[in-house]
């Protein structure tokens, strides 16, 4: 259920692709110091090199600017080369093999710290915290304002039948589905996913609900209305 690694995110038509000019260290820096206490709530910490709030910057760059990881890295490395910034503490610049150390990811560390997470069953949370540094960003770059209207709706997802999945709605063969509760915004024009999650059978789902209330709030955004699925009648 997760977001493929090369899909862009939904875009108001009369925004258009954000440029590399647009994203620099400093900016990325800042969005780190908010979300980093978050994702180190949802994600392990790290025991060497970047953090996982890094990765999660990666890919919000990666999507933003819709470049390939390859391409993502190279460029926010550039940035990051000219203004010396690095996204890492370090004590040698330089290894006694020549090679000099990176101020920011490149994509095979990328690549290893996904399937790192797609073992540990972290994939969800990471691209939920993704998508919060991607609406952060965005309320930065002034694309996004701090009012916004909430919505909330499910998706479903046809899946064979299986009643040992706690995953699995439904009983008849071929009407069975994965159900994602999906939490979006609007901003003016621009509408934008916040967060995903995949939903088990009699699950609550009203922490769900009071955890993205809390995450919008605490990093100062108003919801002024909230659009809710009928399915959500009794919450």
């Amino acid at each position: 259920m997760s977001t493929n690694l090369q899909e862009n995110p939904s875009v108001g038509a009369d925004i258009g692709q954000i440029t590399p000019n647009q994203i620099n260290p400093q900016l990325l820096l800042d969005i780190a110091e908010v979300i980093d206490p978050v994702i180190s709530q949802k994600l392990p910490l790290k025991q060497s090199g970047f953090s996982y709030t890094i990765f999660v910057l990666f890919a919000c760059c990666m999507q933003i600017l819709r470049l390939s990881p390859r391409h993502t890295s190279e460029v926010i490395q550039k940035k990051c080369s000219r203004a010396q910034i690095s996204f890492q503490s370090y004590s040698v610049t330089k290894f006694s093999n020549g090679k000099q150390r990176r101020f920011f990811p490149d994509e095979p560390a990328f690549s290893r710290c996904f399937q790192t997470l797609s073992k540990l069953d972290l994939v969800e949370a990471f691209w939920n915290s993704v998508l919060l540094a991607h609406l952060l960003i965005l309320k930065s770059l002034k694309i996004v304002s701090s009012d916004l209207k909430l919505i909330a709706d499910y998706t479903d997802t046809p899946c064979k039948k299986n009643m040992q999945d706690p995953y699995c709605f439904g009983k008849k063969e071929g009407k069975t589905v994965h159900r994602t509760l999906s939490f979006s915004v609007i901003s003016g024009d621009f509408h934008h996913m916040i967060a995903n999650f995949k939903i088990k059978k009699r699950q609550d789902k009203l922490p769900l609900f009071h955890n993205v209330h809390e995450m919008l709030v605490s990093n100062c955004f108003s919801i002024k209305y909230v659009m809710l699925d009928r399915g959500f009648y009794r919450i």
